[in-house]
């Protein structure tokens, strides 16, 4: 069966029009969330079986997915954080399956639960090579180059959020290049590497061949590897001397400037193209799991 209709779901901002613009192919439904609960449609609230009725697929724009649609419809969520490798504590076993690769990543501590005291602080200080950064699963964090910063950013980011990671500081080009499957007959499509120069994301043409290749073969090995969706993004810090993966992103963001945009219309792609892929790709997903005929 031909997809036809696709319900977006967004919060009514400017990024919902960006996305329903590259979805000129489909009849669109566009239903806002309401923050007070439950979803609009034209300003009157709808019923959960709306969905089904008025749409093939789900382009779901919020940070959360309606309980009820997984199970209905497939599902396309690239701002969503169900993905378990966004969840706090998952960069540590992701990070293992890089090591199981000889992939160089910072070393990192996590830490959860807990206020620390003077003591654990110190602990915890002895055992690592400031400058470290002080992060969250959703976070960037803080730059702590000496132990007071060290102390105050820990216990706030404990504080606010439960948990934290204590990850060394790699002085290097930040880069990063994104996957996506079944792009252009490739069953695991790497785009070219990008940095940001400025406020925009420009393709690196100058770098080391064994470089490059070394972050191509990684992103492709650990997207496998991990079982990740249609798209993912790799933040890569790049030395004279070494490659470190420092970040995964399982839902990486698809707007304007972005990497993922950039590296789109370098190999001569757009957004129209993406989200074609995306659906026809969560669809294939969802026929996986018998929930279609």
């Amino acid at each position: 069966m031909e997809i036809k209709r696709v319900i977006v779901v967004g919060d009514g901002s400017p990024r919902d029009q960006e996305v329903i613009s590259a979805l000129a192919g489909f009849k669109v439904t566009y239903v806002i969330e309401n923050p007070l609960g439950g979803h609009l449609f034209q300003g009157s609230t709808v019923a959960d079986d709306f969905f089904v009725h008025h749409g093939d697929v789900a382009v779901v724009l919020t940070d959360t997915v309606p309980t009820h649609l997984g199970h209905k419809m497939p599902l396309v969520s690239p701002y969503s954080e169900r993905s378990m490798w966004n969840a706090p504590g998952h960069k540590v076993l992701w990070k293992k399956h890089a090591k199981d690769h000889n992939i160089l990543t910072p070393h990192t501590f996590y830490i959860r639960g807990h206020d620390l005291s003077q003591g654990e602080l110190s602990k915890l200080h002895s055992q690592v090579f400031l400058p470290v950064n002080i992060k969250t699963s959703k976070t960037n964090g803080n730059l702590a180059y000496d132990f007071d910063v060290f102390a105050s950013s820990l216990r706030d980011t404990m504080a606010q959020h439960g948990h934290a990671y204590i990850e060394r500081h790699i002085q290097g080009r930040t880069m990063h290049v994104c996957t996506l499957r079944g792009f252009r007959g490739r069953d695991i499509y790497v785009t070219p590497v990008v940095e940001k120069v400025g406020d925009k994301y420009h393709i690196v043409h100058k770098l080391d061949s064994v470089q490059k290749k070394y972050i191509e073969d990684a992103a492709r090995l650990l997207h496998s590897d991990l079982g990740l969706g249609h798209v993912a993004q790799f933040d890569f810090i790049i030395t004279p001397k070494h490659v470190y993966l420092q970040d995964i992103h399982a839902h990486p963001v698809v707007d304007q400037g972005s990497p993922l945009l950039e590296s789109l219309h370098s190999v001569g792609s757009s957004l129209v193209e993406f989200w074609k892929l995306a659906i026809e790709h969560s669809r294939a997903e969802f026929r996986k799991k018998g929930r279609l005929s």
